[in-house]
């Protein structure tokens, strides 16, 4: 008989983010499912969820929390629809990337703009991708 080995799967928590009450039950089933197809055609396995209504600001401080609770539950990501779901500035941005440093999370965006966080360093968002426009 032989034994079959199962590769781990990716361990990983998910941030589900609308900005106002309006709807935001199925606003945030739909961006929850969005997730977790996505997790699911990437192979990761979804550990936690948060959710939570409300604006970008609120999202920052309950990101930069969740941050800390997957690394101490040994997730390798935070999986997120976009970089808008938590951080509404240029600062903000730096602030998470400066809070992720020597964590071994990482973020992913199912939309690919966590491409902003590589400019975090950055004075200002470069001329050809306006952050204001990925705002939903």
């Amino acid at each position: 008989r032989k034994e079959i080995i199962m590769p781990n799967k990716t361990k990983v928590a998910t941030f589900v983010r609308v900005s106002n009450h309006t709807n935001s039950e199925q606003a945030l089933a739909n961006q929850k499912r969005m997730l977790d197809e996505y997790c699911q055609a990437q192979g990761y396995e979804i550990k936690d969820t948060a959710v939570m209504v409300g604006d970008k600001h609120l999202g920052y401080e309950m990101f930069l929390k969740l941050i800390d609770e997957a690394e101490e539950k040994g997730y390798e990501k935070i999986v997120i629809a976009s970089a808008n779901r938590v951080a509404a500035t240029l600062e903000e941005i730096k602030a998470i990337k400066e809070h992720l440093e020597g964590k071994k999370v990482h973020i992913e965006t199912k939309d690919g703009t966590i491409v902003l966080f590589d400019y975090a360093d950055a004075d200002e968002s470069p001329e050809d991708m306006s952050f204001g426009l990925t705002i939903q």
